[in-house]
């Protein structure tokens, strides 16, 4: 007697993978933005303040000779703050090209990561003992493993995208869909008959979906 396992091992694991990939992320961009604004904050403040000391000592005679030409103390004020403002805005902008590719190397490492993870739970799924079928909402096949081949003597190929009722017998889906009406929140149902094809056409099963 073999067993095959419904949706609920598939879709527990993907939902699994999917929740904590997208709370790593959120709490990591979350991290880094505040970090990030933070010491951007101490970073351009210390920036204008020394750019100014020093940029007051280096010019003092210019600023000066300013004064002697007839400039105001605002107006030399406003040349000196336009040119630190020009500047810091440069720095900025450096800056944040640099930092945005920091982030996309980060966002990049952990596709990677999903992309493992990914993998990881086919090689699991599909080293299975048990045949493994999921479908959608409107009794779609969407993934056959295999060990379903093997026990139920149809091909992935053939089966993947096809309705419930085209693979099975009349039977086994009724049942199914009677379990969902029931249930919605899903159920298991426990020793239905099942009557192989094609390679495995004499075989007679007893699973639980």
């Amino acid at each position: 007697r073999r067993a095959f396992r419904g949706r609920g091992i598939a879709t527990a694991l993907k939902r699994a993978t999917i929740e904590n990939f997208q709370k790593t992320i959120a709490q990591n961009i979350t991290l880094i933005i505040v970090f990030n604004v933070l010491f951007s904050t101490v970073i351009a403040c210390g920036v204008v303040y020394n750019a100014a000391l020093i940029s007051l000592s280096e010019r003092s005679r210019e600023l000066a000779s300013l004064r002697v030409l007839g400039f105001t103390r605002a107006e030399i004020s406003f040349i000196l703050l336009g040119e630190l403002a020009l500047v810091t805005a440069v720095a900025a902008q450096a800056a944040s090209a640099i930092e945005n590719g920091r982030l996309y190397r980060q966002l990049h490492l952990k596709a990677s990561e999903l992309d493992r993870l990914r993998a990881f739970n086919e090689n699991i799924l599909e080293s299975l003992d048990d045949g493994l079928l999921v479908v959608t909402l409107d009794d779609r096949i969407v993934r056959w493993n295999r060990a379903l081949e093997r026990l139920y003597g149809v091909a992935r190929a053939d089966a993947v995208g096809l309705p419930l009722d085209e693979v099975f017998d009349p039977t086994v889906v009724e049942a199914i869909r009677a379990a969902r009406r029931d249930t919605p929140d899903g159920a298991m149902l426990s020793r239905i008959r099942l009557a192989g094809r094609g390679p495995a056409v004499s075989s007679a099963m007893i699973v639980n979906v």
